[in-house]
């Protein structure tokens, strides 16, 4: 059974040669990367490639909003001008401007994981520190682990959940702050006639004394 593009609900947003899957060719899984490499391009691992579905930006997806229920992240992590290494073949490498390019793409990701869905991000702080990176989800991680490799180098793998109820908080947050603020106004408003009523019986009062003199 054929499963088409549009029934698949996994997103690998930067699968490179696929090395975390079981199945590098799932039949639920879209897998994107912004390259494309065929067999033969590390000399001494001859049956690596990187061969994806779809071709496209992870900080410009032409999917959906909500379109996914599950996405794997394991962008570049590495600064490096160098393309020749095996490191930058299998995953790509950034440049100085990586803060915008995550900032840009963790948003769109969170754009098109549907609510309840599942993010799960690789990252390697050999560069980058991890808060660099964590800044620009809109929720805290649910989970992580880590896993060593030397001593000043650390590999850790983020588990998010897109839960709705922080957007929510954010608009009962807006909703009492406009509520405040109409009170404000109308005590201001009720503050002033009642000003006002006072200073009109106090005119009368003041006439009708003169009058029975």
């Amino acid at each position: 059974m054929t499963i088409k593009q549009n029934q698949k609900y996994v997103l690998d947003a930067c699968c490179g040669p696929k090395f975390m899957w079981f199945n590098k060719n799932h039949p639920n899984v879209i897998y994107n990367d912004i390259r494309e490499m065929e067999k033969g391009f590390i000399k001494n691992r001859q049956n690596i490639e990187i061969k994806p579905d779809t071709l496209h930006d992870f900080s410009n997806l032409p999917f959906p909003d909500k379109r996914f229920k599950l996405i794997t992240f394991d962008p570049p992590q590495v600064i490096c001008k160098s393309k020749t290494s095996t490191l930058v073949g299998c995953y790509g490498s950034l440049d100085k401007e990586y803060d915008v390019l995550f900032e840009k793409g963790i948003k769109e990701l969170w754009r098109v994981l549907d609510d309840f869905g599942i993010l799960f991000m690789k990252f390697n702080n050999v560069h980058i520190n991890f808060d660099e990176v964590l800044k620009h989800f809109p929720q805290q991680p649910l989970f992580q682990t880590s896993t060593n490799r030397s001593k000043n180098v650390l590999t850790r793998w983020f588990c998010f959940m897109k839960i709705p109820i922080a957007e929510t908080e954010t608009q009962a947050q807006s909703k009492i702050g406009s509520f405040n603020k109409r009170y404000q106004e109308t005590s201001e408003e009720v503050s002033q006639i009642a000003d006002a009523t006072s200073d009109n019986a106090n005119i009368k009062l003041n006439r009708g004394g003169k009058g029975e003199l």
